[in-house]
């Protein structure tokens, strides 16, 4: 027993493995050493000859020591080489006589940078169509989704509901104007005798103007004929009493009233003489006549004032019934209009997909209804969103390139927003533009989406491989 403790301390099985375990070590050594490779162009990679010898070996254990040498440690040693073996052997066989590398030569040429945006296509020139007139439609000649083209008869009316709308309105109108004619001659005459009426006021004002002014003027001049009159017998009688009180006094008389006498009666020459200047009698006559005549026009314009009070509506009752003709004929006109614009139809302005078309064969529509939409094919755009970062690289006329399936068109960058638009989910605002495509075919379709790139920028001599 003491004999067996010592052998099993004496034949450590870490050391045998330690051992095995060096072998395929020094053969992947052996094989790294004896393979050459060379890199110029091409690279060739040749198996040392003695590779496999030296891998075959490496499975080989190696001399033992004549110990005993228990069976579980024999078998982990033969797993363990048995693997290594199996790892190198077909790496080494597998190996290819010769690799190729591919080699290029760097040049310079130009470098572009282009930002890239998503959009959807929409038409840049878009018409909805109203009914002209009110109307029954005989024929809608298109459908939503059809494309048509400029001057296409897309509508027409049945004008024959229109034509007897037309003639009852026509002898409506004639049973009307008969009515208003009637009327206006009724107004025309009064209103010829309130014409008579205002010339006769006027007349009659114009005329108490003139005799009102006559009077103050005679009545004026004949004061002051009467003034001197009286200031003449006014003295003529004080000299008379001054004369009789000196005749009183014969024997004895008063130089006093000598000296009055004499002075009053040289006042009364040049009042004789004034006085020899007005026509008394006639100056009374003229202030009797035209006190006579104003009071006469006086009570003409008070006669007419009141008839002219009577009527004032006048003027405007004839005009009413002018208004009145002036309509009736204007109605007979707009349905001749309306039946022209039905039979003419509804033209396309210009040709291109329709759009929200809302009407049928026979349907009865409303003036100003709607009834379809046209979105032009020919003018096409991409609606695109800029950030506030690349804002800074884009600007209206610049060239871009449109994506749409595949399918690449060149554009032109036409309009930015001035306004910001918030995104409907709380996130960056962003600025719309507008990406006219220049040529757009029938493989443009509106409503998908669009890949759209701008250039942002470029370098020349730049180095590059290809």
């Amino acid at each position: 027993m003491k004999e067996l403790r010592r052998n099993l301390l004496e034949d450590d099985p870490a050391e045998e493995k330690s051992k095995v375990n060096e072998a395929p070590e020094k053969a992947d050594e052996k094989v790294k050493e004896n393979t050459d490779i060379k890199v110029s162009g091409k690279a060739q990679i040749q198996p040392a000859a003695s590779a496999m010898p030296i891998a075959q070996g490496a499975m080989m254990p190696g001399p033992k020591k004549k110990k005993k040498v228990w069976p579980w440690v024999l078998i982990i040693v033969l797993v363990i080489t048995g693997g290594i073996a199996a790892t190198v052997i077909p790496m080494v066989m597998n190996m290819p006589k010769g690799m190729e590398v591919e080699t290029a030569t760097a040049f310079t040429g130009s470098v572009e940078e282009k930002m890239s945006f998503s959009g959807t296509v929409q038409s840049a020139e878009t018409k909805t169509y109203f009914a002209p007139v009110a109307g029954k439609l005989s024929s809608v000649n298109l459908k939503e989704g059809d494309i048509i083209k400029a001057g296409d008869l897309l509508v027409t009316y049945d004008v024959s509901d229109l034509e007897e709308q037309a003639r009852s309105t026509e002898l409506q109108a004639k049973a009307e104007d008969l009515g208003i004619d009637a009327t206006i001659i009724g107004i025309n005459k009064q209103y010829a005798d309130y014409v008579d009426n205002e010339n006769k006021y006027n007349e009659a004002k114009a005329y108490l103007d003139h005799w009102s002014y006559c009077l103050e003027m005679s009545n004026r001049e004949y004061s002051e004929a009467m003034a001197v009159k009286t200031e003449y017998e006014t003295i003529k009688e004080k000299v008379d009493a001054l004369k009789i009180q000196q005749a009183d006094k014969k024997d004895n008389p008063n130089p006093e009233i000598a000296r009055m006498i004499e002075e009053e009666e040289a006042k009364l020459p040049p009042l004789q003489e004034k006085m020899a200047q007005y026509d008394y009698v006639a100056l009374a006559g003229s202030v009797e006549t035209c006190s006579a005549e104003m009071n006469e026009y006086k009570a003409l314009v008070k006669q007419y004032e009141a008839q002219r009070e009577l009527n004032p509506a006048l003027p405007k009752q004839k005009e009413q019934q002018q208004v009145l003709d002036q309509i009736n004929d204007l109605s007979v006109e707009s349905i001749h209009e309306k039946i022209d614009k039905a039979k003419a139809g509804i033209v396309a302005d210009f040709g291109g997909l329709v759009s929200e078309a809302a009407v049928t064969d026979g349907q009865s529509v409303t003036e100003g209804m709607q009834l379809f939409t046209i979105k032009s094919m020919d003018r096409v755009c991409v609606l695109i969103n800029i950030n506030k970062n690349d804002l800074k690289y884009v600007s209206e006329g610049m060239k871009a390139t449109v994506d749409l399936n595949g399918n690449e068109y060149e554009g032109t960058l036409t309009k930015i927003n001035r306004e910001a638009k918030a995104a409907a989910n709380g996130g960056v605002s962003t600025i719309t533009g507008e990406v006219m495509i220049d040529s757009p075919d029938e493989n443009v379709y509106l409503g998908i989406e669009a890949k759209v790139f701008i250039e942002k920028g470029s370098e020349k001599d730049a180095v590059l491989v290809p």
